[in-house]
């Protein structure tokens, strides 16, 4: 929380920022507040699910768009089940599931140890056979799209509404990519979730 400073500077969490009142003061229409599909490593799930409540309440008294924004991951069956849980729990804010454009695989891990995604990444770590396991996960946006939407029509109660790219490979590789398939300019590959880009 607060940014994951070991001393923050003058909030602890964003709950203390949305209740000074600024934020309605000030005339924001939307807000992104962020999801942690699989943990936050300083910060427990009860917390967590606390916060959630605390800022859909914040959103359904001021009347602002609040929507959650996640953290990446590599585990799509896992985000569809975490939004369903939200659903069970009450939280009905619409959710935009983060995954990573186009990356290399390296630069991927690098980035997925820094932020903290776990769950789907730690457990492989463990082992010596982690990266030939890591190479055959869905890490490609691809993947992790074509399995979130199939999720997400056999999980109605998931409120995934659309997904949220880190541009870790580069701003124009992953806008240049989401052009393409925005235009329809792939297929996919036979038994697989991977697109074949259309030259």
């Amino acid at each position: 929380m607060a940014g994951d400073r070991e001393q923050p500077v003058k909030f602890t969490s964003t709950l203390e920022v949305i209740d000074t009142g600024t934020l309605e003061d000030i005339g924001i229409p939307y807000l992104a507040v962020a999801g942690h599909p699989e943990g936050h490593r300083n910060v427990g799930p009860t917390v967590l699910m606390h916060a959630l409540r605390h800022k859909q309440a914040f959103a359904q008294r001021t009347g602002i768009k609040v929507h959650i924004a996640t953290q990446f991951g590599f585990n799509p069956e896992g985000f569809v089940a975490w939004a369903a849980h939200l659903s069970e729990q009450g939280i009905t804010l619409p959710v935009h599931v983060g995954i990573a454009g186009p990356t290399p695989l390296q630069k991927l891990i690098k980035f997925a140890m820094a932020c903290g995604v776990g769950a789907s990444l730690g457990s492989l770590m463990k082992n010596m056979s982690a990266m030939t396991n890591l190479a055959r996960m869905k890490t490609g946006p691809d993947e992790m799209l074509a399995t979130i939407l199939r999720g997400c029509a056999a999980t109605p109660s998931a409120r995934i509404v659309r997904p949220h790219f880190y541009a870790f490979g580069g701003v124009i590789a992953t806008a240049t990519w989401l052009r393409a398939v925005m235009d329809g300019s792939f297929e996919l590959q036979p038994d697989s979730d991977k697109f074949a880009m259309n030259p």
